[in-house]
């Protein structure tokens, strides 16, 4: 699937609370030593990190992705239910699993995020609870 579709499926799948606020980026760097690139969530203008781009040839550690994995994850992401996308163990695909409009309220409120969880994912997650003005249940929080 061509980036421009891929990137407006995933976009309509956002909350509406969310719309124009959040947009989905990817880009890779050709020709250069590394061959590397990156994903990132636009949210408010301010550049959230989703995945670190390796070359092709490197291996990937969790949260990183090489030159296609990245967009195979996403891909794959429009294809699986909420409940696997909120289980997966790729945190891109956690991540947006937290700002998708099948995402109800009681299911965040009842989320519980590890301490290890990326950044990106625990962001998203206070996000979409402000946004939608849900009890954010993550510790130190009310």
């Amino acid at each position: 699937m061509a980036w421009s579709r891929l990137k407006a499926k995933i976009e309509d799948l956002f909350a509406a609370s969310l719309r124009g606020r959040v947009t989905i980026h990817m880009t890779s760097y050709r020709g250069g030593v590394s061959e590397g690139g990156r994903g990132w969530l636009l949210i408010d203008q301010t550049e959230v990190p989703l995945a670190t781009i390796q070359p092709s040839s490197t291996k990937t550690a969790p949260g990183s992705h090489n030159q296609w994995s990245l967009h195979d994850a996403l891909a794959d992401y429009l294809k699986q239910p909420l409940a696997a996308a909120l289980g997966s163990s790729d945190p891109v695909q956690r991540g947006l699993a937290l700002i998708d409009r099948r995402l109800g309220r009681r299911r965040c409120e009842a989320l519980r995020l590890s301490p290890e969880e990326p950044a990106a994912v625990v962001r998203l997650y206070e996000l979409r609870a402000a946004a939608e003005g849900w009890r954010n249940t993550l510790a130190g929080t009310t």
